[in-house]
């Protein structure tokens, strides 16, 4: 095991080279832990690195993980060191120090006289290594080509593909509409890096936009010196969905106005705090990770080694190198990816070596993974999508909500007689609007929604003879207090209703998940990562009346009907 040899005088040892040199290259605060020595607390990977060096001689390099059950933290439990997960507080100190750190290191005012060395070398201590790996705790921008920074310095086995639109010297490569030699090429790179700061410094946001580098690379750097003005979200689909999220619905969809929109809801809560909820929002990995299983799986061309191997390479991708893949949209930011694992993954000193698995480099596996991966995005079927999109509405509305709201709807169908199919109820799932519920007719009955960032719900009133017959409840438990009024309600609209008007357009998976108890129970374990008993919620009268199970294929209907 890794730092067996490591013992507490080592680990004095280390807390004295970090009290003395502050961090080596290629590390940086701890995002989630810190280790207490003596009383005081430090960032356990950074210690540890030290004290190695001091047991081993093996000098200080970040090819390690943190976190449980790694031989990092093994270590400092064989010693009786406490590791601690961090407050809010001091997650929120610690990445305000990191962004700092990066001010600090490249401040505006030197980088006028930025070396090319500087801006890209294999060293991991240049200016593109700091944007987008040592300040990732701020936001990551990892994966893709590394032509997203203009110019990089190439490794020492790298190749480059083909292109008209890019060229190399054999040491550097670079986009040849910078310039057709490096020297030009960085000159008129660091000029646009210069612009980027200078302008998010002044707050002329709208400038930036049509800087030609980068998108993520861009916004990364623009957030860096822009004093908070910006969020730290560099996708512009990403900044696009926290946006809709919280109630934007004007026509302008420019980077500046979704941002200056997304800010004005902030409040007087903590940057960081109101930043990793909305990136819960866009945040899909599991659900998706879950569904690519599932379609490797149903695929005769891949074996079952495969599919564990493939799963493996993109697990290592994520957690070891921080590069975003079940939860990117864009396939060209895949295919980048794609072309640039198959020049570098075979380098055993390039950038996607990873010494616990060098077979999966050295055998191409990181590329076959994520060709794969593309071929499941233009295959991925359009229930799936629309299953993957549901869960993550679920999720947002949270568990209590959404198992008191299922309560309600089904008690309102089964109090009406209404079984699977009826034409005249339509399952209304308005992935834009996020929005869900039940319509009859052509009067919404029971509805859902998260508008402008906050969970309302509706029900109509058609009791007495008025237009206001809809009416808005501030919470779920509004709605079931109203539940007579819902039901009296349905009663008089399904006695004047053949067929709902919208019905094409009804939610098989939201009818599903009512009428279904064992889907119900998979939908609600994969919104809320934990095991659900739809019985537990009172539903069980629909189960009496319909033994058929209903859902997509490969949901494990079959399974959890024979564990129940």
């Amino acid at each position: 095991m890794k730092f067996n040899k490591v013992t507490t005088n080592h680990i004095f040892q280390a807390v004295e080279d970090f009290n003395s040199k502050g961090f080596p290259k290629g590390f940086g605060p701890s995002s989630t832990y810190d280790v207490s020595i003596n009383g005081e607390k430090y960032p356990p990977k950074t210690i540890m690195a030290y004290a190695n060096f001091h047991a081993t001689g093996q000098e200080q390099n970040n090819d390690f993980s943190g976190g449980e059950e790694t031989d990092c933290f093994k270590a400092y439990e064989r010693l009786g060191l406490q590791v601690l997960q961090k407050s809010k507080f001091n997650l929120t100190n610690d990445l305000a120090a990191l962004k700092e750190s990066f001010l600090k290191k490249w401040a505006l005012e030197d980088l006028n006289n930025l070396s090319l060395n500087e801006y890209s070398n294999l060293n991991k201590d240049s200016f593109c290594y700091w944007v987008e790996h040592e300040t990732n705790d701020l936001g990551g921008i990892r994966g893709g080509s590394s032509y997203k920074f203009g110019i990089y310095r190439m490794g020492k086995s790298s190749g480059t593909q083909p292109a008209t639109n890019r060229t190399n010297d054999g040491e550097y490569a670079w986009h040849t509409k910078y310039g057709k030699t490096r020297k030009e090429a960085f000159s008129n790179i660091k000029s646009i890096i210069i612009k980027i700061a200078t302008l998010s410094q002044d707050g002329r946001f709208s400038e930036i936009e049509e800087i030609d580098i980068g998108d993520a690379f861009k916004w990364k750097i623009a957030f860096l010196y822009s004093n908070y003005k910006l969020m730290n979200i560099f996708k512009h689909s990403a900044l696009n969905t926290s946006a809709e999220y919280l109630g934007y619905k004007d026509s302008d969809h420019s980077y500046t106005a979704l941002n200056e929109f997304i800010l004005s809801k902030k409040g007087d809560q903590d940057f960081f705090d109101f930043a990793k909820g909305l990136w819960k929002v866009f945040d899909n990995r599991d659900e998706r990770r879950e569904l690519f299983e599932e379609w490797l799986n149903s695929q005769q061309s891949v074996d079952s080694g495969k599919v564990a191997s493939y799963l493996r390479a993109i697990d290592i991708l994520e957690n070891e190198f921080d590069i975003t893949v079940y939860s990117e949209d864009d396939l060209s930011e895949l295919n980048e990816l794609y072309g640039d694992l198959k020049l570098y993954q075979k380098d055993d000193n390039g950038k996607y070596y990873f010494s616990k698995a060098k077979s999966y480099g050295q055998g191409g596996f990181y590329s076959a993974a994520i060709g794969t991966f593309i071929l499941f995005l233009k295959d991925d079927p359009a229930n799936s999508k629309n299953e993957h999109d549901f869960i993550n509405l679920l999720r947002l509305f949270g568990q209590d909500n959404v198992q008191n709201y299922y309560k309600l709807l089904s008690e309102f169908l089964s109090d009406l007689g209404i079984n699977k199919n009826d034409e005249r109820v339509h399952y209304t799932y308005r992935r834009s609007r996020k929005r869900f519920g039940l319509t009859i007719g052509q009067k919404y009955a029971v509805m859902a929604e998260i508008k402008k960032g906050e969970i309302i719900f509706g029900h109509f009133d058609t009791l007495s003879p008025s237009d206001d017959w809809w009416k808005i409840v501030p919470s779920v438990n509004s709605l079931i207090d109203a539940k007579a009024t819902i039901i009296k309600s349905g009663k008089i609209e399904f006695s004047k209703t053949l067929k709902s008007g919208f019905k094409k357009h009804s939610s098989k998976i939201l009818e599903d998940s009512i009428f279904d108890q064992a889907y119900r129970g998979e939908l609600f374990s994969k919104a809320f990562k934990s095991t659900i008993n739809p019985s537990d919620m009172n539903l069980t009268k629909f189960s009496e009346l319909n033994q058929i199970f209903y859902g997509p294929p490969g949901t494990g209907k079959t399974f959890n009907t024979i564990n129940e």
